[in-house]
């Protein structure tokens, strides 16, 4: 139960300030997560699509499914760049994403263009962030494009 949940977790931090240990947690639990852990990295389908500060992630994320996760929990805080979890969702009537290869995640971005045909490479920034999308700066300005044109 939660309750149960919360006390394990909060003696977990405590084990880990005390005694300076780093402890791994996987978990699609965000709310939890943003508690406890120093660092937080998303994947989707198996690949890692960002990392970095949980703050700053959570806080301003640079790949649109971490910012589809943040918007989707139910308690941490404001959505990402003011938007609602349905407006980081597709179109129900988008364009079917055409490419086998690339980005894992083009088939349910609604910010893809013809560029993620191409797996993107992860992209090390300051502050200990990484992030592995196209769009990364701009997919926030893409959600007036057709899926399937080019950038």
């Amino acid at each position: 139960d939660a309750s149960s949940r919360n006390r394990v977790l909060l003696l977990l931090d405590r084990l880990r300030r005390e005694l300076g240990v780093a402890i791994v947690m996987i978990s699609h639990d965000l709310t939890s997560l943003a508690g406890v852990v120093d660092r937080v990295a998303v994947l989707f389908g198996g690949r890692l699509v960002e990392q970095g500060p949980v703050d700053e992630v959570f806080g301003d994320p640079r790949h649109p499914y971490t910012a589809l996760l943040v918007a989707s929990a139910p308690s941490l805080g404001e959505r990402p760049l003011g938007r609602p979890a349905a407006g980081l969702r597709p179109a129900r009537d988008r364009e079917p994403w055409r490419h086998r290869d690339g980005c894992r995640y083009a088939s349910l971005c609604p910010f893809a263009t013809d560029e993620c045909a191409v797996e993107p490479r992860r992209e090390e920034r300051a502050g200990g962030r990484a992030v592995a999308c196209h769009h990364a700066d701009t997919w926030s300005g893409l959600a007036g494009q057709t899926r399937g044109t080019t950038a």
